[in-house]
């Protein structure tokens, strides 16, 4: 049954956010320290829809290229969700890392590289 907006998803991204926030707050890390891992596109805008009410999202200048604003990280498992939260979005965002194979193995091996996290 596909996502649809409603009570459930409320309550979906309130207890969420709620959560992220209340980590970041008993100090396990600073908002610059949360990741946001992207699976799918098809998935994506419900995540983002609860970060973008707990959260500065990490957006991307459609003309220059260049971060706008640094908040949470966000990674993508692979191109397809990389196109999609960098292209066909909008606003366009700021991902941190993506994996060029869409495997858990290859997300993790990418954000090793990335120097961005702790190994």
């Amino acid at each position: 049954m596909p996502w649809r907006e409603g009570r459930g998803m409320v309550r979906l991204s309130t207890t969420l956010g709620l959560k992220l926030v209340t980590r970041v707050s008993k100090g396990r890390g600073s908002p610059e320290n949360v990741w946001a891992i992207f699976f799918a596109p098809s998935t994506a805008e419900i995540a983002i829809k609860a970060l973008e009410s707990f959260f500065t999202l990490p957006l991307r200048d459609a003309a220059s290229g260049t971060s706008i604003n640094r908040g949470i990280k966000f990674a993508a498992i692979g191109p397809t969700t990389l196109k999609y939260l960098t292209e066909t979005h909008r606003p366009a965002f700021d991902v941190s890392v993506a994996a060029s194979t869409p495997t858990p193995p290859g997300l993790l091996e990418a954000l090793l590289a990335s120097g961005n996290v702790d190994s």
